[in-house]
């Protein structure tokens, strides 16, 4: 299971108010089927500081406090990887492609429900990957890990990151691609990649 959250500071701000009137939720469902391109669930339940697009595998809650979060199943597929040892490798690999889409879309959406209130204060990205223990992150960019290293598997069960609380502008948002490369770099790393802070690791083709 992988998540993702904006969370604007403090949390009591209750940035969509009045929230349950039609022209709020239909703009707001709007924005969310527009850049999800058609694949978020039908279904919609109402709760009462907000809605969530629910399904199966995914669920995405927009709330009254402006929180916007995006749960959803991270496939895996076994992969055998040659390595210059004679004993290749085979592992259970997450795609790449897919924490990087859901990572996107999360931030983008969080910015246009913050112009669309006019908020300009702060807000704290998180990320979360659960049950990763002995899997691999199968990034073509990084396939030389498991290529050379002795024993590439993940060793962290659950993360979740930033660590701390690291609150940034709502301006930031004007570039999604550098959140979700700070976001990613800290993944990549619990996963054992040379992921330095002068890496760009969102995929230009994954951020539109």
């Amino acid at each position: 299971m992988f998540k993702v959250m904006c969370c604007p500071v403090p949390l009591n701000l209750k940035l969509i108010d009045p929230f349950f009137v039609p022209e709020r939720i239909s703009r707001l469902k709007k924005m969310a089927r527009n850049i999800w391109q058609g694949t978020l669930p039908n279904t919609i339940r109402f709760e009462p500081e907000g809605f969530a697009f629910d399904g199966e595998n995914q669920r995405l809650e927009i709330l009254r406090s402006g929180v916007v979060c995006y749960f959803c199943t991270i496939a895996t597929d076994s992969k055998k990887i040659e390595r210059p040892n004679g004993q290749p490798l085979v592992l259970d690999f997450l795609d790449y492609r897919a924490v990087q889409v859901a990572l996107l879309r999360t931030v983008k959406l969080a910015r246009e429900v913050y112009r669309f209130t006019g908020y300009m204060g702060l807000f704290v990205p998180k990320v979360a990957l659960e049950n990763i223990a002995d899997k691999g992150l199968y990034d073509p960019k990084f396939i030389h890990f498991y290529t050379n290293t002795p024993n590439p598997r993940c060793s962290y069960q659950d993360i979740i990151l930033p660590y701390g609380f690291n609150p940034l502008e709502a301006k930031s948002l004007e570039t999604p691609r550098q959140i979700a490369d700070k976001l990613l770099r800290y993944i990549y790393r619990c996963f054992g990649f040379e992921a330095l802070d002068t890496h760009t690791i969102a995929r230009t083709d994954l951020s539109k």
